[in-house]
């Protein structure tokens, strides 16, 4: 569940990178970094969409990636590590 988990969160970063390097016509670096400053929610605003479709793709991002997979992460985490504790 974590492995599955860590490869869905590590697919949805890869697509939103990809996407703001074809959309908004980033360099590789400056998207894997607005990438990163968006799924922890941070967005300290020096990278943005400019384009309707970047901003679209973004928003995309953080419901499928920053709210669902981190969420299910954590708590598969949470579950894993209650299981550790009672045994």
């Amino acid at each position: 569940s974590l492995v599955r988990l860590g490869f869905w969160l590590l697919a949805v970063c890869t697509a939103h990178a990809a996407a703001m390097v074809v959309l908004e016509g980033m360099a590789l670096r400056d998207a894997a970094w607005l990438t990163a400053t968006t799924i922890v929610t941070v967005g300290y605003g020096d990278l943005f969409a400019k384009t309707d479709a970047g901003r679209l793709a973004t928003v995309g991002f953080m419901y499928v990636g920053g709210i669902f997979v981190v969420a299910s992460l954590v708590s598969a985490l949470v579950d894993w590590r209650t299981d550790q504790q009672e045994r």
